[in-house]
């Protein structure tokens, strides 16, 4: 059928018309123009562009707007329509990274072919938890629903969605704020990948960290340690003492398994964790006497340490009873799992160990061990000055 441009800009002149399954074309701008679309279902609208090259694009851009009935008015379409030619200029056509959580998981294959498994298992870990969810297969626990986020597609993506999606996360504001820039890198993975506007940037550039500078000031002493270990329930005695014990985070412990333990020589090793690379962990003592009894009896892909039903542990499973071992013990309400890692830090670095060894252990850079613990080491470093006296 021969283009012949008409009008569409209201109700009268588009009632006008008799339905057909082409669209009736009408001209916006030099090699843009509004389709619509009448037939027997409906009425739609549509955008037809020609680019620098010749190349002709189409894209359906949703129903007409009728009544109370959602759709798009005829100055939407437009504005929709104008959106549709900029992408094509900016080389946007067509994607399968439409959405956040699309944009979340392409972000994950790109980390895992340019930086390794550790830091895309890393990314994932953290949208798993907090952006597209998983079934209980792929954590090995209760199933976590994906959160609204992931579904709002990246040109309608708002700065007040970012916020709020922050808003909702259940943890301190240094972590959320390490969240939030794998989010944001992740979005820019997207405008760099052209699946969407540089333009759209805007709406999460300005979501900027919260102040989070002030390091984890609670400790445990090893007397209060014992006492949180002494009132925990039986089923989460065994992974709280190991938390008192080993100076690795919560996760890293819930994902061991029995292979994860190398009993010929008394070693732990722990897989990827939070970025960093693999590592491994001689054990001696209460350490090794409570690695060796978890593993007992176990198949090498069980648990180290279970969950009741055989499960591996995870944040969900862990906070409330460390929660209530607290309580029972009257220790500060501010206790969590994460009090148990600082405070075994603190008592490595307080022993003399020195900073490069805890960095390994821990799981960590020397420079944070240097950042949040090296006023420990003023002690030490006041006794080796005093050393050096003629």
């Amino acid at each position: 059928m021969a283009f012949r441009n008409v009008k569409l800009n209201t109700a009268r002149d588009r009632a006008r018309l008799d339905g057909r399954p082409d669209p009736y074309w009408s001209g916006i701008r030099k090699n843009l123009h509004l389709g619509f679309r009448k037939i027997e279902s409906g009425e739609t609208w549509s955008a037809r562009y020609r680019d620098d090259s010749g190349k002709r694009q189409f894209k359906y851009l949703g129903a007409v707007k009728a009544g109370s009935a959602k759709g798009m008015t005829y100055d939407e379409a437009v504005t929709a329509a104008e959106a549709f030619a900029k992408a094509c200029d900016a080389g946007i056509t067509s994607s399968d990274v439409k959405t956040v959580g699309d944009a979340c998981h392409a972000y994950v294959t790109d980390r895992r072919r340019e930086k390794g498994d550790a830091n895309a298992d890393d990314a994932h870990g953290r949208f798993v938890r907090t952006v597209y969810g998983a079934p209980s297969s792929d954590t090995r626990s209760k199933a976590i629903k994906p959160h609204p986020i992931a579904a709002i597609p990246l040109d309608k993506l708002r700065e007040a969605d970012v916020k709020g999606w922050r808003a909702g996360l259940d943890m301190s504001s240094a972590s959320a704020n390490r969240y939030l820039a794998v989010l944001k890198a992740a979005l820019n993975h997207a405008v760099s990948s052209r699946a969407v506007g540089a333009d759209r940037a805007v709406e999460w550039a300005s979501v900027k960290p919260k102040p989070a500078n002030k390091r984890r000031d609670l400790t445990l002493n090893r007397n209060e340690r014992r006492k949180l270990i002494a009132s925990a329930e039986a089923d989460a005695r065994a992974f709280i003492n190991a938390l008192c014990l080993l100076p690795i985070r919560p996760q890293a412990l819930a994902d061991l398994t029995v292979k994860s333990f190398d009993k010929d020589n008394n070693t732990l090793h722990i897989g990827p964790d939070k970025g960093h690379a693999p590592r491994s962990m001689k054990l001696k003592g209460p350490a090794l006497d409570l690695i060796m009894e978890q593993a007992k009896g176990k198949t090498p892909r069980a648990p180290l340490f279970a969950y009741p039903g055989g499960e591996h542990w995870n944040k969900e499973r862990w906070k409330k009873p460390v929660k209530r071992a607290a309580d029972a013990a009257k220790l500060p309400a501010e206790t969590c799992a994460y009090t148990l890692r600082h405070s075994v830090i603190t008592d490595l670095v307080k022993g003399g160990l020195d900073v490069a060894s805890v960095a390994t252990l821990a799981g960590t850079s020397i420079l944070m061990i240097q950042k949040h613990y090296g006023h420990l080491c003023h002690d030490h470093a006041a006794d080796a000055l005093a050393g050096l006296a003629l």
